[in-house]
């Protein structure tokens, strides 16, 4: 159902349904937390209620948090600020509903270089000097929905508006002087997008069910500022495309079809060295799963998908620093699509006090598009470059969980992937190392004066990543401890919360293989995070 851009994967994100009719008097929420690392404080304040037919909520987070630290010291300019919410009303009614959302994220977030924040002494009170991201994501959806006997029919609209902007304390131009304490914009972009669906839900007799929809998009990419990091463009798409479930007793089949047509406008810009572009991709995807239960509390699953990507903005015309990604990035305009054929063979039981799952997947994508490092320095950043090729993904996931008591339970968790460039036979760079968890949770709901309480301690193994591109940069494995705690108490619909969180227990030193800045510095230490929470 998701076309381009969903060839590695989909998250699905399902906003909150609003409160039913006759839920009665609005009920808050109030939560505040702090977290030890980087001082980082925030509080969130949700209101919900109903009046009749109309359900409505309220969301407001905000949160601000100093420099990092690690076991070796402060990581200078990492702090930020953020400010976001929702609001949300709808109308229910026997027909169908009606819900308008409106939800903003916001924020101003400090960036680490890696020769560490510019030399002198800043004054009290003053602003820390580097370079720093700011953005704001404002979106505006309606969706409604109509029920007319066996078919039930949604649709969504929504406006995105994204501005992202970045700026340091260097000269834009050559020449220019270096004020110390004077931020110039290095690049702005503004990205404007506006996306429908129509989706027709129906039945197929008492076993089966589907979907068919439209859904279209266009986007207006607007490069502001001094500094053109890409062109300014427009995208345009159009599918259509249809999904069937059928259940057969111990076998459920899983079938849908999707043909999608995109186009890119891109003007020329001089500075970037790319003239006037029109590009065009058309092409369809499917998907057919077999799922099967031959005993009670086991289930076997086979997938077989054949998807697409068409290049981004990004990767086809970028030019020039990326300061949030420490990295300087250049796109290639002759990037083909990408053509996926994902197989996914699993196994899920729950078999007693026993659930489990493994899975297995094999990827294979012709022009993969990754970015690989150049070996040269442009503005004091590493040059990477997007580059194709045909790749080969296999990867596993095993979940398990046994319940040795009736209060106390234990998860483990394993994944690892493997990355291989089937011309060349070597591996793809950025590659995730393998890794694995190990949690056991206490939770008792006979606890005295409390209405429920958990412990919990987490041992995560990151192992070192042994299948090294000529790209990347060598980390060594590391093992982290974490901690949990928390409590519960109700009474007459009134609920307060405790919770504590420690990360890194052990203070430990280590470098993540995907981190940006694993090169020049480390990733944070110890961290405890302290929560609390009122409903009213």
């Amino acid at each position: 159902m998701y076309g381009s851009d969903a060839l590695g994967g989909v998250v699905n994100v399902i906003p909150e349904p609003l409160p039913e009719a006759g839920a009665g008097l609005p009920r808050a929420t109030v939560e505040l937390y702090g977290a030890s690392n980087n001082r980082e404080v925030g509080g969130l304040l949700r209101l919900r209620g109903s009046q009749g037919p109309l359900g409505w909520s309220a969301v407001v987070v905000g949160r601000s948090a100093g420099d990092l630290h690690t076991p070796a010291g402060e990581l200078g300019n990492t702090g930020y600020g953020a400010l976001n919410g929702q609001l949300a009303a709808g109308l229910r009614r026997h027909w169908g509903s009606i819900a308008l959302r409106y939800t903003r994220y916001g924020g101003e977030f400090k960036l680490l270089e890696a020769e560490g924040p510019p030399p002198g002494e800043g004054m009290e009170g003053e602003e820390e000097e580097g370079p720093e991201r700011k953005l704001s994501d404002d979106r505006v959806m309606i969706e409604g929905k109509l029920l007319a006997g066996t078919w039930r029919f949604e649709t969504r609209a929504q406006w995105q508006r994204h501005w992202l902007q970045e700026l340091a304390d260097e000269p834009v131009g050559p020449g220019e002087p270096v004020v110390r304490g004077r931020e110039t914009v290095q690049f702005d972009l503004l990205l404007n997008t506006f996306a429908a669906d129509v989706l027709a839900h129906h039945r197929l007799g008492s076993a089966g069910r589907g979907t068919l929809g439209i859904s279209g998009t266009f986007q207006d990419n607007d490069t502001r500022g001094p500094r053109p990091i890409v062109p300014d463009a427009q995208t345009r798409g159009i599918a259509v495309f249809g999904v069937e479930r059928l259940n057969l007793g111990m076998i459920s089949v899983l079938a849908g079809v999707r043909f999608d047509a995109r186009a890119l406008d891109a003007s020329a810009n001089a500075e970037l060295g790319n003239p006037d572009t029109e590009l065009d991709w058309s092409s369809a995807s499917g998907d057919v799963g077999f799922l099967a239960e031959p005993i009670r509390g086991l289930a076997l699953s086979v997938n077989l998908a054949r998807g697409w990507r068409a290049p981004t903005l990004f990767e086809l015309f970028a030019r020039g620093p990326r300061i949030g990604e420490a990295r300087y990035e250049v796109g290639r305009p002759d990037l083909q699509v990408e053509r996926g054929t994902n197989l996914d063979l699993g196994l899920r039981w729950m078999l007693g006090p026993v659930l489990g799952s493994i899975e297995v997947y094999r990827n294979s994508i012709d022009n993969y598009v990754y970015l690989a490092p150049t070996g040269e320095l442009r503005d004091g950043l590493r040059v990477y470059e997007h580059r194709q090729g045909d790749a080969l993904l296999r990867g596993v996931e095993v979940t398990g969980e046994v319940q040795p008591l009736a209060d106390l339970a234990v998860r483990a968790k394993f994944d690892a992937v493997e990355g291989t460039n089937r011309a060349s036979g070597e591996p793809l760079p950025l590659m995730p190392p393998p890794r694995g968890t190990l949690e056991a949770e206490y939770q008792s709901s006979e606890l005295p004066w409390v209405s429920r309480g958990y412990a919990s301690f987490e041992v995560e193994t990151n192992w070192t990543q042994r299948r090294l591109s000529e790209f990347d940069f060598p980390t060594d494995g590391y093992v982290l401890l974490n901690l949990g705690a928390g409590l519960e108490k109700t009474y007459s619909r009134r609920t307060f919360r405790l919770d504590l969180r420690v990360t890194n227990l052990a203070d430990a030193k280590y470098r993540s293989f995907l981190s940006r800045y694993k090169e020049f510095a480390l990733n944070p230490g110890r961290n405890i995070v302290l929560r609390l929470g009122y409903d009213f």
